[in-house]
């Protein structure tokens, strides 16, 4: 889909100078992202006007190593968002093997399959509209997460 998810950049800064850099902008100007730390974890949110359901948020980690320091980077969608998407899918797979299961039964039996069928047919419909779903916000949301990544760009240097 054109999203790397995980990457690692190498930094010849400090952890602490790169987390100042950061507290720094919550006291400072306005910016498009909220940023919220937490020890050596920075998370970054698109800002409430422009959130949508596919709006990503990235939390960047940040550990001091020899020579430099490492920051690795995750960005994913909203949590609640991709929870009720897990639970659409979880729901659509658990009732598709069990009317799938049933219809073979009834076909064995030598009764009509029909309702068996149509439920089977039904959650796999489930199943695919929300993978589709989270594709489609996967694609929606390229923009924000190259802001963001933009936006890190800039602080970190």
């Amino acid at each position: 889909m054109g999203i790397n998810i995980r990457r690692n950049y190498d930094h010849e800064d400090s952890g602490e100078q790169l987390l100042n850099r950061f507290i720094k902008l919550i006291d400072g100007a306005p910016t498009p992202f909220s940023i919220h730390i937490s020890q050596n974890l920075i998370t970054l949110k698109v800002s409430k006007e422009e959130t949508n359901w596919w709006s990503p948020e990235m939390t960047l980690r940040v550990e001091s190593e020899v020579g430099g320091t490492k920051i690795y980077e995750l960005i994913g969608p909203n949590p609640a968002t991709f929870t009720l998407s897990m639970f659409f899918v979880l729901f659509g797979a658990v009732v598709f093997i069990a009317a799938f299961i049933l219809m073979l039964v009834e076909i064995q039996l030598d009764m009509s399959p029909f309702w068996a069928v149509l439920i089977t047919g039904l959650s796999a419909v489930v199943v695919a509209a929300s993978f589709t779903t989270l594709a489609y916000g996967r694609v929606k949301a390229k923009e924000q997460v190259s802001g963001m990544r933009d936006f890190v760009r800039q602080i970190i240097g």
